[in-house]
């Protein structure tokens, strides 16, 4: 399984271990049960391409487990065991924490979606607030549902911010200075009363493409997430990448100019001062009556508008010259972009190509795919719903 990110980093499997591969087959074979109910272990094997010896033990497992169950068959007049999987009494939770909102998902073993809320936040909320709104989701969540509370198995959380996973406090370079060095996981296992594992956001978005989204085969995968903050989660050889002390991807602290602007980070012309969404709302809202939000910069955009075109031209080239140095020095097969502007597609898609292509080396330019995301502004929370899940002893991956 891949351990979870407060782990030391000695314990923690490297990406391309032997778990962590069993972990990423297992999820090829979740997703293929999930698409079509029943297959037989020879069809799953033609379909995700693994051995039928690898196919016969992962199904073992998910037996085991009470995930799947078989039964004899015919397959072209020959004699073949049917794989379904089982639905499960027991959910974990998702939690998904924004600069101005909260998401919250239920899901059971197999990535069977039971229940979803959202509940706006003020900008600037405590991090003891948005907790308590988090409860009060949960419970509606599970009287939508029917689960008892005591089906409930623990939670993952996402938070927009590094996160210091020896101590669980959020620290600094988060887009919630109100939340920087406090204890964020005693406080949510106290309020949810269940076990919790925290990680940030664009991690999980991450582990979400693998999990919940298009890109299941995908091996080596960088996510992007372009909003308040800016932030990318890593894929190696399918699974999730912490490094040394579970700080990755800070991709939006990353210099563009150096004489550029303050950052909150304390560095000058970093990705989120030239990128963010907040940046483009402060450059289109100047003689404005009102702020700009994030839907009326879409709206801008999709009607045409000259100077929105501009401003997202220029925050899609920063990015794509930011995340060039990333793809130069790991070479990932996709580069997955999400948060709140994926509604723009080609639109913001078109000039982070540009400006990858201009600065990595040519064959990695050219040879990496830039899509965005199709799990929306969802990602976060299905991620967390993943960490959950794999996590879970009984459901060892």
């Amino acid at each position: 399984m891949n351990k979870r990110p407060g782990q030391p980093a000695s314990q923690r499997p490297r990406p391309g271990s032997q778990s962590a591969l069993r972990h990423h087959n297992e999820q090829l074979v979740i997703a293929m049960l999930l698409e079509q109910r029943t297959l037989s272990q020879a069809e799953l094997a033609r379909a995700t391409g693994l051995s039928t010896a690898t196919i016969s033990n992962i199904v073992k497992a998910l037996c085991a487990r009470g995930m799947a169950t078989t039964r004899p068959t015919t397959s072209s007049g020959r004699r073949a065991v049917a794989v379904s999987l089982l639905d499960s009494p027991d959910v974990a939770v998702g939690i998904d924490f924004g600069r101005s909102h909260v998401r919250l998902v239920l899901a059971s073993p197999g990535n069977k979606l039971k229940a979803e809320r959202f509940a706006p936040l003020p900008v600037g909320h405590l991090a003891a607030d948005s907790i308590a709104s988090a409860a009060v989701l949960l419970e509606e969540a599970l009287a939508e549902s029917g689960i008892s509370r005591s089906r409930v198995i623990g939670a993952g959380v996402g938070i927009p911010g590094p996160i210091d996973h020896k101590t669980g406090t959020v620290i600094r370079g988060a887009i919630l200075p109100e939340w920087v060095g406090v204890n964020i996981v005693s406080q949510l296992e106290h309020a949810l009363a269940m076990p919790v594992l925290v990680d940030n956001d664009a991690n999980l978005g991450a582990l979400a493409q693998i999990t919940w989204g298009d890109h299941r085969s995908a091996k080596d995968l960088v996510f992007l997430k372009i909003g308040s903050g800016i932030g990318a989660g890593l894929i190696l050889n399918g699974a999730p990448y912490y490094g040394h002390t579970g700080i990755t991807g800070e991709i939006g602290h990353s210099t563009i100019y150096d004489q550029g602007l303050v950052c909150r980070c304390g560095n000058r012309g970093c990705l989120e001062t030239v990128a963010s969404t907040a940046v483009m709302i402060d450059l289109l809202s100047r003689g404005e009556p009102t702020p700009l939000t994030v839907p009326g910069i879409i709206d801008r955009a999709n009607s045409g508008d000259a100077a929105t075109l501009r401003v997202i031209d220029d925050a899609g080239m920063a990015v794509g010259k930011a995340v060039a140095n990333v793809a130069n020095m790991i070479n990932p097969e996709i580069i997955v972009v999400g948060g709140p502007l994926a509604a723009l597609g080609e639109v913001l898609l078109a000039p982070i190509r540009r400006g990858l292509v201009r600065h990595a080396v040519p064959a990695i330019g050219h040879g990496t795919a830039v899509v965005m995301s199709s799990l929306g502004d969802r990602a976060e929370a299905l991620g967390a719903l993943s960490l959950a899940l794999g996590q879970n002893p009984d459901w060892q991956r």
